[in-house]
């Protein structure tokens, strides 16, 4: 969620002077619904992109914002971009809900509001009905499981169905430590420091507890969990306050079998980095994963003294288990991460694209430049905001300063086309817009 700084706005005498917040404090979670007609193409449509927007409005010397959203049909792009709701006054723009995956529960929104509320929507996107949930939480966190959204407030935690709306009662609050496939590592909040408990999120079971005093010190690193839910392992990282990181440490792999209740200790060399300002403690060049059920495999990267830090002196560690019969082995590289672009479509005039940390902003740019579209790339990483269809072949993108602020772009990576759409004035310089291609009912 993007909450862009207003610049100040008004100078008198030499001066500057903050803008006068005028914002409502009390006011209804919803002020209007434009629904289409029944005969409207977009009851009809299979996909639509939905921009959420934060919209100034007032005078220049006051704080005031529009929360709405807005819809696109890129099957039929000489429709316009049409606005459906007004939500409220907010210095914040309506939202998907953080942290929760594309596509698995598009069609609730949240919004949070100048009393330190968040109100929480429902809206089917076919005939834009809208549903007011929730107008007095604060939710900081949400996570998915199951059929569940779990909503995390100061009071507790709320479980939110996905596929019927309905509204759980509030349930004592945990924090999540750590999360794996079918399981979290979770932590109550009335419970010791190292008393840990894994949860099933999807069927809400508490089906173990554990002590481990390592996640109390923050000395865990890259914690997995067996494909059969037996094996928890991680690397122990050194104490916060050895000294001379970055550099080589002896250390420990730990591995817990949760079936027989027993810690299994493994020493190995790895080296150590540092988050600057935090102090927190990684391990650099390591990979830590469970390949099959029972066997556990750790690439440990020490560079070469004398080195530029490129040249990396690679041991995999493998231990089979339950019997932690161990083997060590230098190999030439550390396991590739996950080649980034692998879930997107790139077309053959694309290439030449193969390496990125932003494979939809890449792209897209590079899709615009294949079509002469001349641009000065942003260096700022809000001056754009892009949205791809889940197959990852069409992407609309928008620029909120510069020659194009006027100009939606609609790209098509498989048929090599470009449409321009023009913005509506209240979406020109809506630096706080959200997008995200959606399929209505689904």
């Amino acid at each position: 969620m993007l909450l862009a700084a207003l610049s100040l706005s008004t100078t008198t005498a030499g001066s500057l002077q903050q803008p006068i917040n005028v914002i409502p404090r009390n006011q209804p979670p919803l002020l209007t619904v434009m629904r289409p007609t029944p005969d409207d193409k977009t009851s009809k449509a299979t996909e639509k992109v939905i921009l959420l927007s934060r919209e100034k409005v007032g005078s220049p010397d006051v704080w005031d914002f529009l929360a709405c959203a807005w819809e696109f049909l890129p099957d039929n792009p000489t429709n316009p971009i049409t606005k459906r709701v007004t939500f409220a006054h907010s210095s914040w723009n309506p939202d998907f809900l953080a942290v929760i995956p594309e596509h698995t529960a598009d069609d609730y929104l949240e919004l949070k509001m100048d009393n330190d509320t968040v109100n929480l929507y429902r809206i089917d996107f076919r005939n834009w009905d809208v549903k007011v949930l929730s107008t007095n939480e604060w939710f900081n966190d949400y996570a998915l499981g199951g059929n569940y959204i779990y909503l995390f407030s100061k009071n507790g935690v709320h479980r939110l169905h996905r596929l019927t709306g309905q509204l759980e009662a509030t349930e004592p609050r945990f924090s999540r430590e750590a999360e794996f496939e079918k399981s979290w590592l979770v932590h109550m909040d009335d419970a010791p420091p190292a008393e840990m408990q894994l949860l099933d999120p999807a069927e809400h079971v508490f089906w173990r507890q554990l002590q481990l005093e390592d996640m109390v010190q923050q000395r865990v690193w890259g914690m997995t969990f067996s494909p059969a839910q037996r094996y928890l392992a991680y690397v122990r990282l050194p104490d916060r306050n050895a000294s001379g990181i970055p550099r080589k440490c002896s250390t420990q792999i730990v591995l817990y079998d949760l079936e027989k209740k027993t810690f299994q200790e493994h020493p190995v060399e790895v080296f150590v980095g540092i988050v600057r300002g935090s102090g927190l403690l990684y391990l650099s060049h390591a990979r830590l994963w469970f390949s099959g059920a029972d066997t556990l495999k750790l690439q440990s990267g020490i560079p070469e003294e004398n080195g530029n830090g490129e040249n990396l002196a690679v041991t995999e560690t493998t231990i089979q288990l339950p019997d932690g019969k161990r083997r060590d082995e230098k190999i030439s590289s550390l396991k590739p991460d996950r080649d980034r672009l692998a879930d997107y479509y790139v077309p053959a005039y694309l290439g030449h694209i193969k390496d990125t940390s932003d494979p939809e902003q890449d792209l897209a740019f590079a899709f615009l430049k294949h079509k002469w579209v001349f641009f000065i790339r942003p260096e700022a990483w809000d001056e754009t905001i892009v949205a791809f269809s889940a197959d990852k072949k069409r992407f609309l993108l928008k620029w909120w300063k510069g020659w194009h602020r006027d100009t939606f772009f609609l790209g098509d990576l498989e048929h090599n086309t470009l449409k321009k759409i023009p913005s509506p004035p209240e979406l020109r310089e809506d630096n706080a817009l959200e997008m995200r291609w959606v399929k209505p009912g689904k």
